[in-house]
């Protein structure tokens, strides 16, 4: 490193005292295309190396794939449980075979597009987990997810999630109270996901902070792979004093058809002063088709914000009972909201499917724009039944 500093001291030097005397203006000139030089080299030979490392990358992973692809495609859709004996055979891998980085890295690439190209097919997990083993993988993404570089821990975290058989639950513990709040978040997902033991222990904690968007996405899809062994979600939404992630519970309480627990939430519902929360209940009440929750929700109708009315709207047309839909009968020409009148008309075409409350209502019309509004509703549904 002292030679190449030298070097460049060296010249800087000698190029100050044969331009010296010279004018400003040619001294500055030489200085601009000695530094536009040495940029344009750097720049190029950067642009000679990236082709390079491309074209590596490519050879590497045809390679990969050209050895391994066949057997690996044979063996996780193997109807047959194979031995591990048969299993190395078909790799080609020795009992203590030693892979470099680069050759983990795309078996594993490999690996998880082969599993995912036939989602539909039968998948051997036995085949599956035992490949996994062969190829070290676990202890080699586990590895990168003890070094110090962010980038590597979240790659590996992504592909050990992504491999989701046999990875011990506790390979993830030291990410748990990691100071990054993404890493963090993405190893309690992890956890859930695939923990044998108690999956649901972050649920627990408002699951991190600042609760957004993408942890909602994460936290479904950990539930969707537990779907048959779901415990009631209302215990959590009783926990949490985190209106966004409370919100989201109840969401998920309507997706995964949780009727059972429609009586706390009736209780919420009626208790609760925060328009987000009230809105988000009345819809889940709607998913679950809770007739019973009908006199409830519209009985403080006239008391919500124009959200939280929409929202009921929303539930008694998933509801559909003859309740719901002489409530939105009474209070269809009471509304001074036109959008309120718009969802009502809509929400009373739908539930009205003997068209008798539809009809009558469309008579007595009292202006221009509601007459608008029926014949609108009914190009607009009637093209979509189409």
């Amino acid at each position: 490193m002292e030679i190449i500093i030298s070097f460049f001291k060296f010249y800087f030097y000698y190029l100050g005292a044969l331009f010296t005397g010279f004018p400003l203006v040619i001294r500055a000139a030489t200085l601009f295309v000695m530094l536009m030089a040495i940029i344009i080299v750097v720049g190029l030979y950067r642009f000679l190396f990236s082709i390079y490392k491309i074209k590596r990358q490519k050879r590497r992973k045809e390679k990969i794939r050209n050895l391994h692809e066949a057997s690996i495609r044979e063996i996780i859709f193997s109807p047959r449980t194979l031995s591990d004996e048969e299993i190395r055979d078909r790799l080609g891998v020795v009992e203590k075979g030693d892979f470099k980085e680069w050759e983990s890295r795309y078996i594993t690439d490999l690996l998880l597009a082969v599993k995912n190209e036939k989602e539909s097919s039968f998948l051997n997990e036995e085949n599956y987990a035992e490949v996994i083993r062969i190829f070290s993988l676990v202890s080699f993404w586990d590895r990168h997810l003890h070094k110090r570089s962010l980038k590597k821990n979240k790659r590996a975290l992504r592909r050990l999630i992504s491999i989701s058989q046999g990875i011990p639950e506790g390979i993830f513990t030291h990410l748990h109270h990691t100071n990054n709040h993404d890493l963090r978040k993405h190893a309690k997902y992890g956890h859930m996901q695939l923990s044998a033991h108690n999956p649901f222990k972050f649920l627990d904690e408002d699951f991190d902070q600042r609760f957004n968007s993408l942890d909602e996405i994460r936290i479904h899809a950990a539930l969707k792979t537990r779907e048959k062994r779901l415990p009631s979600l209302i215990r959590w939404v009783y926990n949490t004093q985190n209106n966004a992630y409370k919100c989201f519970l109840i969401e998920e309480i309507g997706l995964f058809d949780q009727s059972e627990c429609a009586p706390q939430l009736m209780d919420m519902f009626k208790e609760t002063k925060n328009d987000r929360l009230k809105a988000t209940i009345a819809k889940t009440l709607g998913l679950l088709n809770c007739e019973g929750a009908v006199e409830v929700i519209t009985s403080e109708y006239g008391l919500c914000s124009e959200p939280v009315q929409l929202s009921i709207i929303d539930a008694l047309e998933s509801i559909g009972s003859q309740e719901a839909l002489g409530f939105l009968e009474n209070e269809c020409y009471k509304t001074l909201s036109d959008e309120l009148f718009i969802k009502i008309v809509r929400s009373i075409y739908r539930i009205d499917l003997k068209r008798e409350a539809y009809p009558r209502l469309k008579q007595n019309t009292h202006n221009s724009f509601q007459q608008t509004v029926f014949e609108h509703v009914e190009r607009v549904e009637m093209s979509n039944a189409i």
